[in-house]
Parts: C-alpha cells; sequence; structure tokens
C-alpha cells in the first residue's frame, strides 16, 4: 500500500513540521509531500535543508499563504494527474501521529474493504475534539448540525446546559472503536485519491476554517463511506484557539475569528433544511452572544461593541456568500 503523506505548513513553524515529518516517516508512509505554504525565506531554507537530508521528501511552494483550501488544492491537483494508484494522508504541521497510527489505518481499511469498497478514513483526536469522543463513546453520528446557525443549535445547547453527564477519557467506555462519520477534518484524512478525485478540489474561497468540513461532507453526499478509527490517534501539538480563549479576548487572533465566522455562517446557511428552526437558532446564536458580552461590556464598552460589530459583520458576510479577505478595518 503506497501512503503519501501531506503536510501543510506556514509562517514560522519549522519546529513543528520537522517533528511530524520524522514521525510519519517512521511510521512508514512512501513518501512525504510538504506543502510550504507562504513560509518566511529563513523557515524555506530550513524545508530545504529537511529535503536534503531526507530521501522521498517533495517540497511544493506557495509564494503566499493560500491557506489550507489553497494549499491542499495545490497536492492534490498534482497527485490527480499521476497515474499509479496511492492513498493520502493528510496532515497539518502540529498533527503528530502516534506510533502506530498508520498501521492501524492500514488494518482498518483491509477489514472494511471485504465489505465497503473504497471507504475513507480519519484518525482519532480526542484528546482535543468533543466530537470524535463522542463518536467513540457512545456512537454519536459526527456530522454537521442540519439547521444550525454558525454551527451553533439552542436545543443542543440548552441540553448541554442542563445535562449532568460529563464526558471523560476512559478507555473501557470506547464502545465504537471504527465508527462511521458524515464528514471530518483534513488532519487525519486517509484516502485513495480516487475518491478525491471524485470529488474534486476544496473551495479556495474558503481559504481557512471549515473548508475541509465543506470538503469532506461531499464525500458523504457522494455516497463514499467515512470512519473515524479509535485505533490510530494523533496528538495536535498546537490548538488553533488557546485554552481560557474566548470571542472576547483582547488576545485572539482577529484573522481566525473572522474566517472562522464568515465561513462557519455560509457552510450552515448552505446546508439548512428547515428555514424556521435556522431563524430559531439564528436569534439564539445572537442573543447568547450579546448575554456574554453584557459582563464585559461595563469594563470595556468600546471594545467590546466593536468586537461584537467585527464578528456580526463576519456573519453577515458568510450567510449571503460574499468571500471578502479579512481587514482589521
Amino acid at each position: 500500500m503506497q501512503v503519501v503523506a501531506v503536510i501543510v505548513t506556514y509562517s514560522n513553524r519549522f519546529h513543528l513540521l520537522e517533528q511530524v515529518v520524522k514521525a510519519v516517516f517512521r511510521e512508514g508512509v512512501s513518501e512525504v509531500w510538504v506543502v510550504d505554504n507562504g513560509c518566511p525565506k529563513e523557515i524555506k531554507l530550513q524545508i530545504d535543508e529537511l529535503k536534503n537530508k531526507t530521501s522521498d521528501l517533495r517540497v511544493f511552494t506557495n509564494q503566499e499563504n493560500l491557506g489550507t483550501a489553497g494549499a491542499y488544492s495545490l497536492v492534490l491537483d498534482y497527485g490527480f494527474k499521476r497515474q499509479e494508484d496511492f492513498f493520502f494522508w493528510f496532515l497539518d504541521d502540529d498533527n503528530l501521529p502516534c506510533a502506530g497510527s498508520l498501521f492501524a489505518l492500514q488494518e482498518a481499511y483491509k477489514y472494511l474493504s471485504v465489505r465497503i469498497a473504497n471507504p475513507v478514513l480519519y484518525s482519532y483526536r480526542g484528546n482535543q475534539w468533543k466530537d470524535d469522543l463522542a463518536a467513540v463513546t457512545k456512537g454519536e453520528i459526527k456530522g454537521p448540525l442540519i439547521n444550525g446557525y454558525c454551527g451553533f443549535d439552542i436545543f443542543r445547547y440548552l441540553k448541554s446546559k442542563f445535562s449532568k453527564n460529563s464526558l471523560e477519557l476512559i478507555p473501557k467506555d470506547i464502545n465504537y472503536p471504527i465508527v462511521g462519520v458524515k464528514y471530518g477534518p483534513y488532519g487525519g484524512l486517509f484516502s485513495r485519491v480516487d475518491n478525491l478525485r471524485r470529488i474534486g478540489l476544496p473551495n479556495n474561497e474558503f481559504f481557512v476554517y471549515v473548508d475541509d468540513h465543506e470538503y469532506t461532507l461531499r464525500l458523504y453526499r457522494s455516497g463514499i463511506p467515512q470512519f473515524l478509527v479509535y485505533s490510530s490517534q494523533i496528538e495536535d501539538l498546537d490548538m488553533s484557539f488557546k485554552d481560557g480563549e474566548d470571542i472576547f479576548s483582547p488576545s485572539i487572533s482577529l484573522f481566525k475569528l473572522y474566517y472562522s465566522f464568515r465561513n462557519t455562517a455560509f457552510f450552515y446557511q448552505q446546508i439548512k433544511k428547515s428555514n424556521l428552526i435556522y431563524f430559531i437558532n439564528k436569534i439564539s446564536f445572537h442573543l447568547i452572544i450579546c448575554y456574554w458580552s453584557m459582563f464585559k461590556f461595563l469594563q470595556k464598552p468600546a471594545f467590546i461593541y466593536k468586537r461584537i460589530k467585527f464578528l456580526f459583520n463576519a456573519v453577515r458576510l458568510g450567510e449571503n456568500g460574499i468571500f471578502k479577505e479579512f481587514s482589521k478595518h
């Protein structure tokens, strides 16, 4: 089984990239394709040095950061033109595979292939992502909230607030070691190239955030089965949003907030089926954001007002399908 690991990196993250490259080679991949997504000159030199002393490593270069959508489009376009059959294993530069993670994917693929043609698999990231944990412990099907607004559902929100059940990772609770899902992230995606050929390239207008959900939901809609594999585990070395940060934190990246809210608003508006439920979730979402802001408004009224205006503008653009680039002003 020929496996090509694809790792996307950007900015000054070579210290993370190097760890992941070494890890995937230890896992036994055939090749590693690194996407230099607009890295600064000094990082490019380090990547070149790594390439020169590492066999079977290919580097793709974007002169500027084109986001995850643009980065994966670059390698997919190249991969689709190759004649031989092979598997992609997608990873971000901070997705460190645990020992045996690739072998677990390969074994799961063999097991499933007895009765399912060309399944798509995902490595497990439940130590950071609750929906992965809920899938393997409770059998909850991981997928988008139809009629959710920006991924928000008031009924689920209230249920979580009043529920006494806490979700803790206990080995005996892993009841679904291989469980079907409807979509997944780029980080940990394992697929035969033909599956991805069928659904084409990512939507580059997303730039970053939610583009992976939009892309992999196409697999589900095309009838291509997808599964989360608990025994293939990935450790996230660097979370996009830090512990303790919220949407009103002065230190949080406005760039990340903008694309997260804009893209999520667009994605969920596109898949809604009930205008009424969607509207209820929309009103609830706005009210809850305003409610949260009240506790900080008296301390920093100008800052809070500006932040709410920024967030609601990003949501408005997403709902209307306006893919305006990020601007601080």
